[in-house]
């Protein structure tokens, strides 16, 4: 049996306060990166048609969960496995034009996981996102950027979580999202810490994480057009040109 957990794991919250948290955490995050790259809540499928193709095969190898549906007429279906193809053609169906996005909760079940442990499941709830770009910001430059704000978004969610379970060790350093922009001798925008509440009792690390989104909103807001016609989306699709107006995923994205 390929299971392994991490010898003399302990943890640190009750079985109780381990759901609040995970709670904490998936409540947070998605207002964080919501806001750090614009994007808006979906809800994401737990299966889909078989003969759509839009559930991924990963490397080709792994085996999805099928099942018959016969209201349907006995059509198949499959347990998504990734939502890569979904989210493409969600982008389009949803009306999402150049500069937004959307992210969801994503729910699967991968039964060729090799291995099993403390952070690999046949179970997987993980977080997708999509997001319809230009093609000029098809540029290093333009993802590292959206790198940093992940990588922000993530450090403030850890300082929010280590403001709410003071047990729970969850700060996180900055030097991931400086060197993704070749500036590692710049002072991160938020460095709060445990050892600062002495220094500033009033004011907790959600307020300053919100105040650090809102000061990278309005940024974004220079850069993309919150209001007005949805500019076409241009490129190939399955190697054939495409219209604007014609169905189909966006012909830019960028997405994990």
């Amino acid at each position: 049996m390929n299971c392994y957990i991490p010898e003399g794991y302990e943890p640190r919250l009750s079985v109780y306060e381990m759901q609040r948290a995970i709670e904490f955490i998936k409540r947070s995050f998605q207002k964080n990166l919501g806001s750090a790259l614009n994007l808006k809540r979906v809800s994401a499928p737990l299966f889909v048609r078989t003969d759509t193709g839009l559930n991924d095969d990963l490397n080709g190898v792994e085996r999805p969960v099928s099942f018959d549906v016969p209201a349907v007429d006995g059509a198949e279906c499959q347990v998504v496995q990734s939502l890569a193809k979904w989210k493409r053609w969600a982008l389009r169906e949803y009306n999402f034009y150049e500069g937004k996005g959307l992210y969801t909760d994503m729910n699967a079940i991968r039964r060729d996981e090799a291995v099993l442990d403390n952070i690999h499941s046949v179970y997987v709830d993980q977080w997708d996102w999509e997001k319809a770009i230009r093609l000029e910001d098809r540029t290093e430059d333009y993802l590292r950027e959206t790198v940093r704000r992940i990588v922000t978004a993530i450090c403030m969610t850890g300082d929010e979580l280590e403001w709410e379970f003071p047990r729970l060790r969850a700060h996180l350093s900055r030097s991931d999202a400086l060197r993704a922009r070749g500036r590692d001798h710049e002072t991160p925008p938020h460095r709060f810490h445990l050892s600062d509440r002495q220094n500033a009792p009033l004011r907790k690390p959600p307020r300053r994480a919100r105040a650090r989104l809102r000061r990278l909103g309005s940024q974004r807001r220079h850069h993309f057009p919150e209001h007005g016609a949805r500019p076409p989306l241009r490129g190939l699709v399955d190697g054939n040109p495409r219209q604007s107006g014609e169905s189909g995923p966006p012909a830019h994205a960028l997405g994990l």
